[in-house]
């Protein structure tokens, strides 16, 4: 087997010692070991991927079972989506409407509220003015009553011209009578 080595040769051991029979069983049990441990490795891949026909079939018709649970899943999905659509765009349609209402009825609640103010400035005004229009009014009721006071006096007072009028009107024409008659007198 090779070189015969001499026993202080160059390539002797350091410690001299030959090996024993504990040595190369040591190795012995090391290999046989592990054979067993590929053995039974072989065994359990055998029993797990062994029957490949039996178990791709079962994946096979799980992936199928699986395929068609999650085509119904998506035409549920598909058909919610549709009523989610059509309830958003109602749901939308019905904002837009309540938003255009609400712009209505702020538009309108603008109207009033100017309105409103516009109305409370004219009564500020008028509750100013009432007080002098009050005065006015007792005014003109005094000027009324002082106007026919004064119709009454300026009544009388006509009628007493009037009778002035008369009586000079009698007077005027006894002397134009009375001077006329004194003119013929005096011409003849």
């Amino acid at each position: 087997m090779g070189l015969a080595m001499e026993h202080g040769g160059s390539y002797a051991r350091a410690g001299g010692s030959s090996r024993g029979c504990w040595y190369y069983l040591r190795y012995f049990f090391l290999f046989v070991s592990l054979i067993q441990f590929l053995i039974i490795l072989g065994l359990v891949l055998f029993m797990v991927y062994g029957n490949v026909h039996v178990s791709t079939e079962s994946n096979l018709q799980a992936t199928e079972r699986r395929a068609e649970g999650l085509y119904s899943q998506l035409l549920g999905l598909t058909a919610s989506q549709s009523n989610l659509t059509k309830e958003l765009n109602f749901t939308t349609r019905a904002k837009d409407a309540i938003m255009q209402m609400w712009l209505n009825a702020r538009r309108d609640l603008d109207r009033i509220n100017a309105s409103f103010r516009q109305c409370q400035g004219d009564r500020v005004i008028y509750t100013n003015n009432q007080r002098y229009m009050a005065a006015i009014i007792l005014s003109e009721k005094q000027c009324r009553d002082q106007f026919k006071d004064m119709n009454k006096s300026c009544d009388a007072l006509l009628f007493m011209l009037n009778q002035k009028v008369k009586t000079l009107e009698v007077e005027i024409a006894k002397l134009q009578a009375e001077c006329s008659r004194q003119t013929q007198l005096a011409l003849e």
